[in-house]
């Protein structure tokens, strides 16, 4: 109560003009490449995967840099690291060229002093740009950092513990990128304690208009506050200063020779961009931002009913795995159809959360059970896979895993933000691109047998002796894989709290 009581408050919030998506736009690089797509592709959708952190940071810049009208963008996490602010100040440059840039954020790391300029004020003076708007989705009454944090949860936990986990990047009405990666070095190969193997789908085609009346769902919805609410007064002086010192961080930053600090030239990846993508049938999809009640249509309900027709082969990642409701029944429903099915998740060594791994580990051998293929990614994958998830000249400590994919038949696929786990569920919001395309999900399934290659992956089985064993090239051994003993101690204890309905 004390440490609620000296954290700054949240005001009421304060009434802005509606906006809403744009129409796409009929000239400039983004509305010429997309008619050229269009050409090839018809009257449904292209896409393009982007495997690896490299291209994912390329398209979203490459994107930001070539907009004319229009940007809209919600994630969960932006941090205020290179990625972070390399990214922002490539919007800024956006704006201050007259693009008109909507960003709306997930207030949990916010609240923390993590993202977008750490504080609530800046956000405010961010929003104050004239072609900048700036909505925070549930932020937390108590505003300041650990001590705030420590508050919401205290003071409204039902409330402040549903975040907004989607990940959703528009630009003029013809391009989305969206998938597992947030802003943060992490996603992109630029953190030095570990980075993330992850993936991201990037769209052209009919589809993009429903995704801009998605996201207009979100920053209309009532959970989505006005960032003007936070500081009601800030001066163009403000912006002004707030630019210049954005400036001054990038240029400080060892932000990679190839990845441009100001607006860059992309013509030439534009250029070769119709010939790279792949036609297919999409559905987007996404939870409702308004808060849920008990037995609300979910996204996963969504994928059921959407992707419930028989299939040979399945391939499911899940960084973070916790079996809920009837999940296991259905796996077994699907392997006694004669289905071969494999699984993905992260093991011990590469998880980036000890807490979801100790409540996973519970469900091993259920899932076992069921007759699938079971497989843990490892924290030293092969070459080949690590340099998809570092960004050199970083090599990181270990890679963890965080794609969310479900590839059915290689005819069905899904890509987005989703994970199997208690938290993606039933608590947070998500988001993502159900896709009918063989050509496509081929090479999705292509790459994600590379993930579960024996050089990056350990096939966890059970023994003739009924004990559990990963084996991968580097042999067989019969515990779970860690890092060091700290992390296999960390394990053990989280396993008799009681997190698993929140992880």
């Amino acid at each position: 109560l004390v440490m609620m009581g000296a954290c700054a408050t949240l005001p009421p919030a304060p009434k802005v003009e509606p906006s809403l998506a744009l129409p796409a736009t009929t000239d400039g690089p983004l509305a010429k490449t997309a008619q050229a797509v269009s050409s090839k592709s018809g009257d449904v959708d292209a896409l393009l995967l982007l495997k690896s952190a490299r291209e994912g940071i390329e398209w979203r810049l490459a994107l930001i840099d070539s907009a004319r009208a229009a940007i809209d963008v919600q994630y969960f996490t932006w941090a205020d690291d290179t990625i972070g602010n390399l990214v922002l100040q490539h919007l800024w440059a956006a704006a201050d060229r007259g693009v008109r840039v909507r960003l709306l954020v997930d207030d949990l790391y916010l609240v923390s002093q993590r993202s977008v300029k750490a504080t609530d004020k800046p956000i405010a003076v961010l929003d104050a740009h004239p072609n900048i708007e700036v909505k925070i989705f549930n932020p937390g009454k108590y505003r300041s950092g650990t001590a705030g944090l420590a508050g919401n949860f205290l003071g409204s936990f039902k409330a402040f513990n549903r975040r907004m986990h989607n990940k959703l990047l528009i630009a003029d009405g013809h391009f989305a990128i969206l998938g597992g990666r947030n802003l943060a070095d992490e996603y992109y190969g630029l953190h030095q304690p570990y980075n993330f193997l992850d993936l991201d789908v990037m769209v052209i085609g009919p589809v993009i208009e429903g995704i801009g009346r998605a996201f207009d769902q979100y920053w209309s919805s009532g959970p989505a506050y006005p960032a003007s609410g936070f500081d009601g007064d800030p001066t163009q002086e403000d912006v002004a200063a707030l630019g210049a010192e954005l400036a001054r961080e990038v240029s400080g930053m060892a932000v990679p020779n190839y990845l441009p600090q100001m607006p860059g030239d992309w013509s030439a990846l534009l250029q070769n961009l119709p010939a790279d993508m792949h036609i297919a049938r999409t559905v987007f999809l996404q939870d409702n931002p308004e808060v849920l009640e008990e037995h609300t249509y979910r996204l996963y309900h969504m994928l059921e009913d959407l992707s419930a027709e028989n299939a040979a082969e399945v391939i499911i990642v899940t960084p973070y795995l916790i079996p809920t409701g009837d999940f296991i029944e259905r796996l077994h429903g699907i392997v006694d159809s004669g289905a071969r099915v494999r699984i993905l998740t992260a093991s011990l060594a590469s998880g980036d959360h000890s807490a979801v791994h100790a409540h996973y580990k519970k469900y091993r051998r259920e899932i076992l059970g069921t007759g699938l293929e079971l497989y843990e990614f490892s924290h030293q994958p092969s070459a080949e896979v690590r340099a998809l998830a570092d960004l050199p000249p970083v090599r990181s400590e270990f890679i963890a895993l965080h794609p969310k994919v479900f590839v059915a038949d290689r005819k069905r696929c899904f890509v987005g933000s989703l994970n199997l786990d208690p938290r993606a569920l039933d608590i947070n919001t998500e988001n993502g691109l159900l896709i009918h395309s063989s050509s496509f999900c081929s090479e999705l399934a292509d790459l994600l047998e590379t993930f579960m290659a024996p050089e990056s992956a350990w096939r966890v089985i059970v023994d003739n002796n009924g004990k559990l064993q990963w084996t991968s090239a580097r042999g067989t051994v019969d515990k779970a894989p860690a890092r060091s003993f700290s992390q296999r101690l960390g394990d053990f204890f989280f396993r008799w709290l009681p997190l698993e309905n929140q992880l």
